[in-house]
């Protein structure tokens, strides 16, 4: 028998490597014997053929704002065929094995391969915060608690990858973020109203857009990207809200997690996440007087940088934090 990958053919005796998020073709063979083969005469059919592949593998993958897609492999599905086609997503070293009865035989022949399914060097992921303050210098907003700087004018994360591909890993690298959030605002009226994810959702600069950055990368190179997460706190600000806020904000708190991932997608290929790395904030303001606002002791994770960790599967979400509406949250009744 003979086992090839995209047209060539894997010999036991040599290195083979495949790319994580582009699709590999593996075809099993029966070859007559040299000299039958020299003369045109093709190989006995092929049954009972199993295939035996490790590490995590795909069919395919569709990526949209509702999420990523996937539909899934099960462990037979290439049985009693010649062919295995697929997408490994986490680079490794896998075995390949496949057997099969060659022509009337009642023993199977049996071929194996290791696999080194490659990714790209990422030679640092990095998150990097800076503090949480009370400003009306956040670019495009008014009065609002924000993770900024105003005095170095310094975003509340910024993230940074520093990348290096080869010409079989060459492709495009971006940022998808994932929050989970819960602001609330109380009026002097008596009234709260609140916003809560319920879970993940996903976090980027528009309702229409899936990733906040996204560079085609080949050699050495770095992306970078950045967020600084609001609140505001003018009446104002909520006018495009249902929640008919009628008097001024007199207390707001946000309490948000993030996490962000580092995605590749080969040439050809789909996109597979590379790395992810948590921060988040929370932080608590109350108005003193007409201008001045109270900053309770707020939080920040981490408190300066911190280094990504390998991913180990797709990000998932429900909703957007573009789209989330305030609405109003009923006082609990006293029993």
């Amino acid at each position: 028998m003979r086992l090839s990958a995209d047209g060539i053919h894997l010999d036991a005796t040599e290195r083979h490597c495949a790319v994580v998020g582009r699709k590999v073709s593996f075809t099993l063979e029966s070859e007559p014997p040299g000299p039958m083969k020299e003369l045109g005469f093709v190989g006995q059919p092929l049954s009972n053929i199993r295939w035996k592949i490790e590490g995590k593998i795909i069919k395919d993958v569709d990526a949209s704002l509702q999420g990523f897609t996937i539909t899934p492999l099960s462990p037979f599905s290439f049985d009693n065929n010649e062919k295995a086609e697929f997408y490994w997503i986490f680079e490794g070293v896998y075995q390949l094995t496949v057997s099969a009865l060659v022509g009337r035989a009642t023993t199977p022949q049996r071929l194996e391969r290791t696999v080194h399914v490659l990714a790209p060097s990422v030679h640092e992921f990095t998150v990097e915060t800076s503090g949480v303050t009370v400003t009306d210098q956040y670019p495009g907003a008014g009065l609002s608690l924000a993770m900024w700087d105003p005095s170095r004018r310094t975003p509340g994360c910024k993230w940074q990858a520093s990348v290096e591909t080869d010409v079989p890993r060459m492709g495009y690298f971006a940022f998808l973020q994932t929050a989970a959030c819960e602001r609330v605002v109380r009026a002097d009226d008596g009234r709260v109203f609140a916003c809560n994810t319920n879970g993940s959702a996903l976090d980027s600069l528009s309702a229409d857009a899936l990733f906040y950055a996204q560079k085609y990368i080949s050699g050495l190179n770095v992306i970078q990207a950045d967020d600084s997460p609001k609140l505001a706190l003018e009446r104002g600000a909520y006018a495009n809200e249902a929640i008919e806020l009628q008097g001024e904000i007199v207390q707001a708190s946000a309490v948000d997690s993030f996490c962000v991932y580092l995605m590749y997608r080969p040439d050809g290929g789909i996109w597979v996440p590379l790395k992810q790395a948590n921060w988040g904030w929370s932080a608590v303001v109350t108005r003193r007087g007409d201008q001045y606002y109270d900053l309770y002791p707020a939080k920040v994770e981490p408190q300066v940088k911190a280094s990504g960790k390998r991913s180990t599967k797709y990000p998932t979400w429900s909703g957007q934090t573009a789209t989330l509406p305030f609405w109003y949250r009923r006082p609990r009744q006293k029993e």
